[in-house]
């Protein structure tokens, strides 16, 4: 369901975006989890100090969507088609580092790359959360390949990157065909 805006353009309704912003929600609640998993690897002692920009990152970003959930007049909470079930049913979580390196890299990209298009996106109002989230993904997104690039020769991390990357794609396409649920 869309509105017209002030400006004439056709714009998702609250409930539209409620569910999107939802959805996002979720991912950074995994993403949360996540870094904490890689906060308990061995190979992290060099990297805490980024791991806890990440955490902190999440953290905020956690607050942006859900103080945008309550704007629409929404509860953040998993939507019935919630990301952690279909990450699962896809990926799941490795215990090595590289593993969960290549995840976070693969999930980074993909939340970049989509929330730049959300915000270009004509008639999407939902600019406020995705500019900084978009920002620190990069920021993110750059460190977490920095680190997988010392693992040189080992080409497998790039295979896990791409792997992870369309598992992403494919829960995306799963949420947004499905109709929304409690």
């Amino acid at each position: 369901m869309t509105t017209l805006s002030s400006e004439g353009r056709r714009e998702p309704s609250a409930e539209v975006r409620r569910t999107l912003l939802n959805f996002y929600w979720e991912s950074k609640m995994q993403g949360l989890r996540l870094a904490f998993a890689m906060l308990r690897q061995p190979e992290a002692e060099d990297c805490a100090a980024n791991l806890t920009r990440l955490v902190a990152d999440e953290a905020h970003h956690l607050w942006l969507l859900s103080k945008n959930i309550a704007e629409l007049g929404g509860t953040p909470m998993p939507d019935g088609r919630a990301h952690r079930t279909r990450r699962s049913q896809m990926a799941r979580v490795p215990k090595d580092w590289a593993g969960q390196l290549a995840l976070a890299a693969a999930a980074k990209k993909r939340t970049y790359s989509r929330y730049t298009q959300e915000c270009s996106s004509e008639g999407r109002k939902l600019a406020e959360p995705w500019g900084t989230i978009a920002e620190d993904d990069r920021s993110n997104l750059a460190w977490l390949e920095e680190k997988l690039a010392l693992f040189g020769g080992k080409p497998d991390w790039r295979d896990r990157v791409e792997d992870y990357l369309a598992a992403e794609e494919t829960m995306y396409a799963a949420f947004t065909a499905a109709p929304p649920g409690p």
